[in-house]
């Protein structure tokens, strides 16, 4: 890094090399939305927490300041836009924001502005189609973090699934979420969903306390502590998702289906419905 000019090697070519000031403050990228008649409905910085690959995969909503609003109109006044766009910034020594870049596409972390409540493709589209459109930010700050997240897909066709209760269904004491969106996918997809279960109380007045609908079962089972699940399981083209591990090793050795434990429940919700 070059302090001054006087650290500027005295034979350097300057046709193989850009010299340029360095930035060292915060970053920002600040979307933006001109609707039809050039007015600038909306301006919201954010900044760029972590990168990953050039992009931006973390960030928080910033407020705009009077420094930001300024940038913006200047831009929006130079430049013809209509819909979406956003400008990038960055802090220099004196904590003067000096520009970076300007682009009119949907930026990758435009998402932080729809959670504030302003859908920026789409208001955009509404813009292009000749609409006067306007804008409801939340006056909000919101943070969004992103990373590597895992889906399923099995080769295993199946129309009965067999489901428990304790510790599967309701786990501490709270409905666990993946099973309960899992049983609306069944029911979505028309898939017989059948409980069965060893609770030591009243099945049906239990699903009430958790406000659990027992129309998501075709067929509830309500079997002693001493009699054998696998028993139950009658179906071809099933699978069984218990928490309990000799449950499952039972019903996977006698009626040879696949099984599946609690956290087994990602592995079905299907992310594309």
């Amino acid at each position: 890094m070059l302090e001054s000019k006087q650290d500027i090697p005295q034979n350097i070519n300057f046709n193989d090399y850009v010299i340029c000031e360095y930035l060292r403050g915060e970053e920002y990228t600040v979307d933006c939305l001109t609707d039809r008649n050039g007015r600038l409905l909306f301006v919201s910085p954010r900044s760029r927490e972590r990168i990953l690959a050039g992009i931006s995969v973390a960030g928080i909503t910033k407020k705009v300041t009077d420094e930001i609003q300024y940038i913006a109109e200047i831009i929006n006044k130079k430049l013809n836009f209509l819909g979406l766009w956003y400008f990038q910034i960055k802090k220099d020594m004196t904590g003067k924001f000096k520009l970076l870049e300007i682009s009119a596409r949907a930026a990758g972390t435009m998402c932080l502005s729809r959670a504030r409540g302003v859908n920026l493709p789409l208001v955009s589209i509404y813009a292009i189609l000749g609409y006067d459109v306007e804008v409801l930010p939340n006056d909000c700050n919101v943070k969004m973090d992103r990373a590597l997240i895992a889906r399923y897909k099995i080769d295993y066709q199946y129309n009965t699934i067999y489901f428990d209760f304790d510790d599967t269904l309701i786990v501490r004491g709270k409905v666990n979420l993946n099973a309960i969106r899992f049983l609306y996918q069944c029911q979505n997809l028309n898939k017989s969903v059948i409980l069965l279960t060893k609770h030591s109380g009243d099945i049906e007045q239990s699903m009430n306390k958790y406000c659990i609908n027992k129309n998501l079962f075709s067929k509830i089972i309500h079997i002693d502590e001493n009699k054998r699940k696998s028993d139950f399981v009658t179906t071809e083209m099933a699978i069984f998702i218990d928490n309990a591990y000799s449950e499952r090793k039972d019903v996977y050795e006698k009626c040879r289906i696949p099984v599946f434990d609690v956290d087994g429940i990602e592995v079905l919700l299907d992310w594309r419905s």
